[in-house]
């Protein structure tokens, strides 16, 4: 039972840092095209990369709890 938690949390914890990494990566411009033509995911990420201090601190606390 711990093994599988320890593997749950382990993922958990690689997620929220590769979505962080992802973040950081993304290309601003290509995104912000997109969200102008509807396109809901790019609106969605769209609207993190204009607030990014909540996404970013959001990420950190919820890496820190797993």
């Amino acid at each position: 039972m711990s093994l599988i938690t320890l593997f749950i949390l382990l993922f958990l914890s690689a997620f929220f840092s590769a979505s962080e990494f992802a973040f950081v990566a993304a290309n601003r411009i290509k995104i912000e095209m997109r969200a102008r033509k509807n396109n809901w995911p790019a609106r969605i990420v769209n609207g993190f990369l204009n607030d990014s201090r909540m996404f970013f601190s959001t990420l950190l606390i919820a890496d820190t709890i797993t």
